[in-house]
């Protein structure tokens, strides 16, 4: 017998083989079963749904869902896909933070056109007052599912989708962009479930635990749609109880003997970091063999960080996947490989600024470790293309991802002109090699392939760019959450702003609690200018420490780096301290030349003629570097500590080829800039200096 084709059918085969084994479990708090339900009763219930859809006109329309954490989320889901409506699940206003997530909330269900919002009772009474906030959600038709009876299932008349019927609109998590709807088909769905099940051995995963939003593609389709899918036992609670104790997740995982799960990289440095060695006992994680790290940059640190501090709970390395995928393709690209610990590499940091993946040993100075996200198997294909010539690139060259397979999402809703370039992409006549020339999916990634392992370097929207070297922010960020105790993982931002002719960037970081309470800010900001400049060449505009959940993020979790641009220009950040160069400051008195630059931002540099300073003795030199690091960083002079190392200043490669180039005619011989990291402060290295003048004046006579 052929297996059927549609959802309905599916889970219904499920629920005739299986119907008294709980396929659904739902933890209040993230610790008591408050609700279950066997795969035959979910079954009923999705199909009571469905019919009430069916009879009040909703097939083919688009409908809101917007629940609370809990299983009546799963079932409307389930509803609409065996309704043939179109499911936009939707992130419920809070009555408390009305500023911050009513604005998406509208914004969505405006541009889904939406004919009616499923929810729960409690919720209809807050619409009443959602209504008057917002007058176009008023012709939606508002229904409470938990009272559908479920005799209603006996009237449903077996609606059986067809493949190319729109399943869901998958709002994207607006990180870099304002939110777009995907155009999901039921036949996407099918593709990409089928795609993770055969890639990631997720073929022996016999039950499951997940905290991840629902309203977002990982905790959706991996959480939810794949696990009801091919009938694994899941567990759910809600993400706000994970990070109030991430305790929980280990307990449920435990005490539920789950076998896979999955979160962001973020989620993982937070158990590592809060969970004490008294709370781990009891904890067995044995069991647990398949731990999707994805949706954020993944970190060889976390991983590592994470098995040991949980290799007494007999979690096991090997568990770990590293994933790649987003909304455009349902949710799954690559992972790495089932029970074998994820493959990570490093490459030299200044060769990937210039878009080439240099391998080095791990632990080589300058080097950038980078975990794979596996190998994209076949029926699906990854390229890794220049984005502006749209010619095919060679492993080891980093280039946009471009994907092409039937989970290739139907383009965004109402923007055909952003669909047309981001879903129809072709590659330059005749430069294929044997390669589809298209269409391909642009995921607006950048990454590269080594022996056919996928690496991601990061989003090109927020690539930086700095003297022409690309700079990618998660590696800044994480430069900056290592260099001080008091930073917490996952909650900041790097960005750049162009001032004064040139690209600065800026730090936005939250601090951690317990270090708010008299806080100082020098220690922190002299740690991330150091951090920034040791590992990444950069120099430091501007820093702004934040109070704990402060940071704009999108409802799924992801830092907005241009929301945090913007609350910069506006001054609207929650500020606990901040630290902004003065680059208008004169130096001894040395009189500065005014400019304006292109943004009208005035400006004054000024410098220290090494001519004035006579011949350079270690006196000399020492006062020279001085006078030049204060004014190429808006520094007081009596700020800069000779004894200090020079990457505590967030000297850049270009300040040290410069201030090299200044010192030739006055020392009287070609300097190398290694010399600025052989020699470790400006004492040295005016001492250094002093000899090699005294000793080339010496070979002169």
């Amino acid at each position: 017998m052929a297996e059927p084709s549609s959802f309905g059918g599916i889970v219904g085969e499920t629920a005739a083989r299986s119907p008294d084994t709980v396929g659904l479990t739902f933890l209040l708090d993230g610790e008591k079963e408050v609700a279950s339900l066997t795969y035959a009763q979910f079954h009923r219930r999705a199909t009571a749904i469905a019919a009430t859809l069916v009879e009040r006109g909703l097939r083919g329309q688009r409908v809101l869902l917007a629940y609370p954490p809990g299983l009546d989320f799963v079932a409307a889901f389930f509803g609409c896909l065996y309704a043939g409506a179109t499911a936009v699940p939707i992130y419920p206003p809070e009555p408390f933070r009305l500023e911050r997530t009513m604005p998406r909330f509208r914004a969505i269900a405006a541009d889904a056109d939406a004919k009616a919002l499923c929810t729960v009772t409690e919720f209809l009474g807050f619409g009443a007052f959602l209504k008057e906030q917002a007058p176009e959600l008023a012709h939606l038709e508002w229904i409470a599912t938990e009272t559908i009876p479920d005799a209603n299932a006996d009237q449903f008349d077996g609606v059986s989708p067809s493949p190319s019927d729109v399943a869901l609109l998958q709002y994207t998590s607006g990180s870099t962009a304002d939110a777009k709807g995907v155009v999901l088909t039921h036949a996407n769905l099918h593709a990409n479930l089928a795609h993770i099940r055969g890639s990631s051995g997720a073929e022996r995963v016999e039950n499951s635990v997940f905290w991840i939003p629902p309203y977002h593609d990982m905790g959706l389709m991996g959480g939810i749609l794949f696990m009801v899918r091919y009938a694994v036992p899941v567990t759910l609670f809600s993400p706000i109880d994970f990070l109030k104790k991430p305790l929980r997740w280990l307990h449920a995982l435990s005490g539920k003997k789950a076998c896979a799960t999955a979160a962001p990289n973020f989620a993982f440095d937070l158990v590592a970091r809060k969970v004490s060695e008294a709370e781990k006992v009891g904890i067995d994680l044995s069991g647990v063999c398949s731990v999707i790290n994805g949706a954020e940059p993944v970190q060889r640190e976390t991983l590592e960080r994470f098995s040991r501090a949980f290799a007494s709970t007999g979690f096991r390395p090997e568990a770990f996947q590293a994933s790649y995928g987003m909304a455009e393709v349902v949710v799954h690209v690559s992972s790495s490989a089932f029970l074998r610990p994820p493959l990570s590499r490093t490459f030299k940091a200044s060769s990937i600024e210039r878009s080439i993946a240099e391998e080095v040993p791990l632990g080589t100075r300058g080097g950038r470790s980078l975990v794979s996200c596996g190998t994209p198997l076949p029926p699906t294909r990854v390229v890794i293309v220049d984005p502006e010539a749209r010619t095919l690139l060679p492993e080891g060259r980093i280039g946009e991802i471009w994907y092409q397979g039937e989970s290739a999402a139907q383009g965004y809703w109402n923007r055909p002109e952003l669909s047309s370039e981001t879903f129809a992409a072709h590659l330059a006549e005749g430069t294929g090699n044997g390669v589809s020339e298209g269409p391909y999916l642009r995921t607006g990634d950048l990454g590269f392939l080594v022996d056919g392992e996928l690496y991601i370097t990061g989003r090109k929207k927020d690539l930086l760019i700095f003297r022409g070297l690309n700079h990618y922010p998660p590696d800044i960020e994480l430069s900056v959450v290592k260099a001080h105790p008091g930073f917490r993982p996952g909650c900041g931002a790097a960005f750049s702003l162009h001032l004064q002719g040139e690209e600065r960037l800026v730090i936005v970081q939250e601090v951690e609690r317990k270090y708010l309470e008299g806080f100082v800010s020098e220690p922190m900001t002299e740690a991330v200018v150091r951090a920034v400049g040791e590992a990444h060449g950069l120099d430091v505009y501007g820093i702004v420490f934040l109070a704990p959940n402060t940071i704009p993020k999108t409802s799924s979790g992801k830092v907005q780096r241009r929301a945090c641009k913007q609350a910069f220009l506006s001054g609207s950040l929650e500020t606990v301290g901040e630290w902004v160069q003065d680059v208008a400051r004169e130096v001894e008195g040395v009189p500065a030349a005014d400019s304006v630059d292109a943004e009208g931002v005035a400006s004054t540099r000024t410098e220290v003629s090494v001519r004035a300073l006579g011949e350079p003795n270690a006196r000399a030199v020492r006062s020279w570097f001085v006078s030049e690091i204060a004014s190429l960083k808006g520094m007081n002079l009596e700020a800069v500590d000779s004894r200090k190392p020079f990457e505590s200043f967030g000297l850049n490669s270009a300040d040290v080829v410069g201030m090299a180039g200044k010192l030739e005619p006055w020392i009287g011989q070609k300097l190398a800039p290694t010399l600025f990291y052989n020699c470790p402060n400006i004492d040295a290295l005016s001492e250094h200096l002093a000899t090699l003048f005294e000793t080339r004046k010496k070979g002169d006579e």
